[in-house]
């Protein structure tokens, strides 16, 4: 991970998923891609939301019965489909001025990302020898 990131930041080049280029994205503003959008986040946001949700819910289901884990199932989707909504609001209202600052950032991205990659192998090599036990 270190070599990699060091490679990485050293050569100015970048990593990128060959099948990426060839997407094809639809700009156009219609509930089809708003749908579409939906379906997408939500599978994208599982590996964070679903531990939560199933604490949560699958908790009270198992320990108050099924009445009070529908309605958690429910006080939960309300939730975080409020969230949801007020981000994607507020994503609308200030379009125009957050599409100008990522420009600028873009051409420093890479050298951050690869800054934090030497800093997460750094940490992992630390981690592994010291408090992982494997050598010390």
């Amino acid at each position: 991970m270190i070599v990699l990131s060091l490679w990485l930041l050293l050569t100015h080049k970048s990593l990128s998923l060959v099948a990426g280029r060839h997407a094809s994205i639809n700009p156009q503003r219609n509930l089809g891609n708003a749908f579409l959008f939906g379906i997408v986040y939500a599978v994208a946001s599982l590996s964070c939301a679903l531990p939560i949700f199933l604490a949560v819910v699958g908790g009270t289901l198992a320990s108050q019965g099924l009445l009070r884990g529908l309605g958690q199932f429910l006080w939960y989707a309300l939730g975080m489909g409020t969230v949801i909504f007020l981000v994607m609001i507020c994503a609308a209202v200030a379009r125009p001025s957050m599409a100008r600052w990522p420009r600028t950032l873009t051409p420093y991205v890479h050298r951050v990302s690869a800054m934090f990659l030497i800093g997460a192998g750094v940490y992992l090599v630390y981690y592994w020898l010291f408090q992982g036990g494997l050598v010390f």
